[in-house]
């Protein structure tokens, strides 16, 4: 559902005030070997996640944490890893 409403998603949270340059990732089929990430922006989301063509499940997850992934999988060297191996 969230990839089918990542563009109103998009809408209603600029609409609301929230700054164009936010932080937003889709996280698809997450916690499985399929998993991907998209990390993009508030206002460039919907168009990425277009050329990107992720699959549901997914989840959107906006905000600052966004921008701490790279430094959280920089402490966790595993993590990276396997992240490397997906495509992530």
């Amino acid at each position: 559902m969230a990839i089918t409403h990542a563009a109103a998603i998009v809408r209603a949270l600029l609409a609301g005030g929230m700054d164009a340059a936010t932080p937003a990732a889709v996280v698809a089929s997450a916690t499985t070997p399929e998993q991907r990430v998209l990390v993009s922006t508030l206002a460039a989301l919907p168009d990425d996640l277009a050329r990107e063509t992720l699959a549901p499940p997914a989840i959107v997850v906006v905000g600052k944490i966004v921008a701490m992934r790279a430094r959280l999988l920089a402490l966790l060297p595993d993590l990276e890893r396997e992240a490397a191996w997906r495509g992530d």
